[in-house]
């Protein structure tokens, strides 16, 4: 025992308590029903699992790596309230692909339990607060009807008594893990305010996503929409711009798009971009100018781009 972790020698592959563990590259088949909980790998990446809302529940670490858990993990460990000591499980090193079915050399890996953390459901909840439903837009330079804005904007642009800027990301159909897990950092990094993910898009505690992420999707809240398209209309009602991000004949180019307090940025499928059901529901539909020759950036980039300028700038 060390303060809240319980070490605990494991010899056997096959011991029932790896099961979290055990032979994770069969665990990703495109439909397969989620575990009750996810897997965080490498050193950095359990270190923020350890920092973030979610409850961790247990490790598994080669016997080479004991110290980085007597002196990291522990104090990590000791400020956080946890329903009783986190197990920690020690393995040795030649043993550990064996547990979880490939090469793995980082030796750290850590379990954490799905449920979504009791601090997001508030933060789900402001995100769609109907007290905001008779705020109006503030824009900054330059206005809206200079803008070139190519979506069809149904109000005037006004005060907003919100001192701070809200943006949000809307994910319906990003399928990829790795473009997931890169926009999901740079939403993280650039100062977004949570995301809003439909059935089609890829599970956000993947292993992918969050190795992809560096880790940062644990610390990032992601709103399971049943219905976003119906969601969409309740955050422009809550005060959010819908924002459509597409290279589009009739966008506005992102260098001259407004900012606005709330805003709601949507981007479309890897492939396909947004429809036109989706392009008819926008306020903005704003694009990325870029060379003829090439008709599209990577979605990855595109977010990052796009945040940089609605949420950093």
């Amino acid at each position: 025992m060390l303060g809240q972790l319980h070490l605990e020698r494991v010899g056997d592959p096959a011991d029932p308590r790896l099961k979290p563990f055990l032979a994770l590259p069969l665990r990703k088949s495109v439909g397969a029903a989620p575990d009750e909980w996810f897997i965080a790998e490498g050193r950095l990446v359990v270190e923020r699992l350890l920092a973030s809302p979610y409850e961790p529940v247990a490790l598994l670490v080669t016997e080479s790596k004991q110290r980085w858990v007597e002196t990291v993990c522990a104090a990590a460990v000791s400020v956080r309230d946890l329903p009783g000591p986190l197990p920690v499980y020690l393995l040795p090193d030649d043993r550990m692909p064996e547990v979880v079915g490939f090469d793995f050399h980082s030796g750290i890996l850590g379990a954490g339990r799905r449920q979504t953390p009791s601090v997001w459901t508030t933060e789900f909840a402001r995100w769609f607060d109907d007290r905001r439903t008779h705020a109006t837009f503030g824009i900054e330079s330059p206005t809206e009807a200079d803008s070139g804005t190519a979506g069809s904007p149904t109000r005037q642009a006004g005060a907003f008594t919100e001192a701070a800027t809200e943006t949000l990301l809307i994910l319906p159909a990003m399928s990829l893990a790795e473009n997931l897990g890169s926009i999901l950092r740079s939403a993280r990094g650039l100062g977004a305010t949570g995301a809003v993910l439909a059935a089609q898009s890829a599970d956000p505690l993947s292993r992918r996503v969050i190795r992809v992420s560096m880790g940062h999707a644990l610390s990032f809240p992601c709103w399971h929409s049943p219905d976003w398209r119906r969601d969409l209309l309740r955050l422009r009602e809550a005060g959010f711009r819908l924002i459509g991000i597409e290279h589009h004949p009739r966008m506005c180019p992102l260098h001259r798009a407004p900012r606005y307090p709330r805003q709601a940025l949507v981007l479309g499928n890897e492939f396909a971009g947004l429809d036109d059901v989706t392009l008819e529901m926008m306020d903005d539909v704003v694009g990325i100018p870029m060379h003829p020759a090439v008709d599209s950036l990577n979605v990855a980039v595109t977010a990052a781009l796009a945040l940089h300028h609605y949420a950093s700038g």
